[in-house]
């Protein structure tokens, strides 16, 4: 059984600006973006401890591979929901 999938609003937030960046910046695959977000999105949801758990957090975070991206979420079991808390370029993450 698939869990819901709720959106923090700053994930949504930068998962919109990520979208407009791709769309000005990468006009030869203009719906990439999208398409490997929803796949991911559905692989979290079917399968939710399928992302590396972030050091010291209660997080884990899967990337979308042909973009760069990375998505981190938390699974919320008794809730039955994944809430994705962030979404950033790859080149801009911090490793711990």
């Amino acid at each position: 059984m698939a869990l819901s999938v709720v959106w923090r609003p700053r994930a949504r937030r930068q998962a919109g600006e990520a979208q407009l960046w791709w769309l000005e910046n990468r006009p030869a695959a203009p719906r990439l973006l999208r398409e490997e977000l929803v796949r991911v999105v559905a692989l979290i949801a079917e399968h939710p401890r399928v992302g590396v758990q972030v050091r010291g957090r209660d997080a884990r975070r899967v990337v979308l591979p042909r973009t760069g991206y990375i998505l981190f979420y938390r699974v919320r079991p008794r809730a039955q929901r994944i809430e994705v808390i962030s979404m950033m370029h790859g080149s801009r993450a911090i490793t711990p």
